[in-house]
């Protein structure tokens, strides 16, 4: 579980999401890769990863609705909060702004839970809550690109 201590180490434990590079060097032809000097513990009581709502429901006149699969793939919805500092935070927003133009486009990183490299996709504006002592935490609501 993370303390809210900022790290990028390589051997981060499974509740810990760690900072990856694109696989591709280009930025402007592949996503974002995670901001190097933005540590990133994932805290474990705000990590949340739901599967894709990928049906269709239809109802009918008589009878049960009919459902369908909607498409072979869907973007899955993941919410997660992690503490920064007042400077890990300004420079996490420029990323934010500069980077993903306002979190339009998508960016790399290695999920907590499976160890694997995702692209990722942000769904919200990110939400800031002060703790004190230069601590915020970052809210993030995000998706997991099919």
């Amino acid at each position: 579980m993370a303390d809210g201590t900022p790290s990028n180490s390589p051997s981060a434990s499974p509740s810990e999401g760690t900072p990856s590079s694109s696989p591709s060097s280009s930025p402007s032809s592949s996503p974002s890769a995670w901001p190097e000097t933005v540590p990133l513990n994932v805290l474990a009581r705000g990590y949340d990863e739901t599967l894709p709502d990928n049906l269709l429901r239809s109802s009918m006149d008589v009878g049960p609705d009919k459902v369908r699969q909607r498409s072979t793939s869907a973007p899955r919805p993941l919410s997660w909060v992690v503490f920064m500092t007042k400077t890990q935070v300004a420079t996490f927003e420029t990323w934010y702004i500069e980077n993903l133009a306002y979190g339009s486009l998508t960016f790399w990183f290695t999920m907590p839970r499976t160890g694997s490299l995702a692209e990722l996709r942000f769904t919200a504006p990110p939400k800031y809550i002060y703790n004190g002592n230069d601590k915020y935490e970052v809210q993030m609501q995000i998706e997991i690109m099919p």
